[in-house]
């Protein structure tokens, strides 16, 4: 039937279909431990979205509580400015650190293989 007449000869031909199925089974297991590395870089980014976004959020919420106390400080010859400008150096220097610390170090490039 397909030109196998011998035991030996059929051995042979399952003997060689087992190593390509063993080259496919190798394959797919490096191609699914591929795709599992991918999604856990996603995971790691949308964390890092996410802690970027809460930084930003802080920073808009402390620049436009500053620009009010200035706003009103102002109009006022009283107001403790040097206070403000305390308050902004420490908020400033909260936000410089606060962003390489929500910053993940970069990947390294992936290689062909």
């Amino acid at each position: 039937m397909f030109g196998l007449t011998t035991n030996a000869q059929l051995l042979a031909a399952l003997n060689a279909i087992a190593a390509v199925q063993g080259k496919q089974s190798a394959t797919l297991a490096a191609i699914l431990a591929q795709g599992t590395k991918i999604m856990s870089g996603e995971s790691d980014l949308k964390a890092a979205l996410a802690a970027n976004a809460t930084a930003i959020s802080a920073a808009v919420s402390a620049i436009a509580s500053l620009s009010a106390q200035l706003t009103t400080a102002a109009g006022d010859p009283d107001a403790d400015i040097e206070a403000i400008a305390q308050q902004l150096a420490a908020q400033t220097a909260t936000l410089t650190a606060a962003i390489p610390a929500a910053s993940p170090a970069p990947s390294p490039a992936p290689t062909g293989s």
